[in-house]
């Protein structure tokens, strides 16, 4: 009994360090540390959106380059369809005055220009939805501009933290730099510790 009363008169004299209050410079060093942190995290963020912009720019280049070139080919073939078929209009227009036996070969002739019509439009629809989808694609770089900026906005928000976090944090005691600095603090004075 005398031995637990003892012990309790060792720890009710001295604070045990759970239960010392933090510090005003160890709550700012944790703050400086948790505002790192963010920026770190902040940059991250930044650069995968970054990157992930790049190769939606990438893409949707190459959609459009693809699309551009089947919308040209679409109305080439169109163009080329049209003029066979107003050529066979304009025969069969001219030669109304006398009355001529269609052979097989112009109606096969003309119902495979006009299967080919179709193709080419199907293709120019094809190709007009390409072109579409790169509209939409170009939507979304855009929103993704924005997320970008919005993210380098945050960055900046939060560097500017760090650096007010900086400088709020004051200086060490002069205890603390003369320890530091090799010279004997207080209680190195008082017990006369040498080197």
């Amino acid at each position: 009994m005398a031995k637990a009363a003892k012990e309790n008169g060792r720890t009710n004299g001295v604070k045990s360090a759970d239960s010392a209050p933090e510090s005003e410079v160890d709550a700012l060093k944790r703050a400086l540390k948790d505002a790192r942190g963010e920026v770190m995290r902040g940059q991250a963020d930044l650069e995968a959106s970054r990157l992930e912009l790049q190769e939606h720019k990438r893409r949707s280049a190459q959609q459009a380059l693809v699309a551009g070139e089947a919308l040209r080919e679409a109305r080439r073939e169109r163009d080329d369809l049209r003029g066979q078929l107003e050529a066979l209009r304009h025969g069969a227009e001219n030669g109304g005055g006398k009355k001529r036996k269609r052979e097989p070969d112009d109606d096969d002739r003309v119902q495979k220009l006009e299967a080919e019509l179709e193709e080419a439009r199907e293709d120019l629809d094809a190709a007009h939805a390409a072109s579409d989808e790169a509209a939409a694609l170009r939507v979304q770089i855009a929103q993704l501009q924005a997320q970008l900026a919005d993210a380098q906005s945050a960055l900046e928000k939060a560097q500017r933290d760090v650096e007010a976090a900086r400088a709020s944090v004051p200086p060490p005691p002069a205890a603390m730099v003369a320890e530091q600095a090799g010279q004997p603090g207080f209680f190195g004075k008082l017990f006369g510790r040498r080197r």
